[in-house]
């Protein structure tokens, strides 16, 4: 795959729009302390102020938008969260910043398929599972997963998903 810098027939960006995407691209981030104007294939004009731009602002900014994007994930994974308790911010950095930000269900998905290979005993598989059913394409309006002590039912009416979970013993 070619970088926007390595390849010709992509457009020069405007300041705007290469700040936005060093911003929201850990690896482009990466590229450009290593090489700003190798990194990103910016117009002329605009050069000097891509050049003016300290790598260590970008990395906090980014880290400030990263934090709104961890914070968005308290209402979709609460008991995971609190199973990592303060691990949760360092593990969400690993995994969402080499990611653009799409959504709080397209991150939380992101972290929980982050977890399960890397500390599966802390992710809260109903809390996945429920986040799946409810991004997944195939709109099925009732699914019910069967675990080694519940059974979870969850169900798709209108816009959002109710949940049930039988416990048994």
């Amino acid at each position: 795959m070619n970088s926007p810098a390595s390849n010709a027939s992509s457009p020069a960006l405007d300041f705007q729009t290469a700040l936005g995407r060093l911003l929201t691209d850990g690896p482009l981030r990466d590229r450009f302390r290593a090489n700003p104007l190798g990194a990103l294939h910016v117009e002329p004009a605009d050069q000097a102020a891509l050049l003016a731009l300290d790598p260590d602002d970008l990395e906090f900014q980014a880290r400030i938008l990263l934090r709104k994007r961890f914070v968005a994930l308290t209402p979709l994974l609460p008991a995971t969260l609190a199973s990592l308790g303060e691990k949760a911010w360092p593990l969400f950095i690993e995994a969402a910043r080499p990611q653009s930000p799409i959504s709080a269900t397209a991150d939380a998905l992101l972290f929980c398929a982050h977890l399960s290979q890397t500390r599966p005993k802390d992710l809260n598989r109903r809390e996945w599972r429920r986040l799946e059913f409810s991004a997944a394409s195939v709109r099925l309006r009732l699914h019910i997963l069967w675990s080694s002590a519940a059974l979870q039912i969850l169900w798709r009416h209108g816009q959002g998903v109710r949940e049930w979970l039988l416990r048994l013993g």
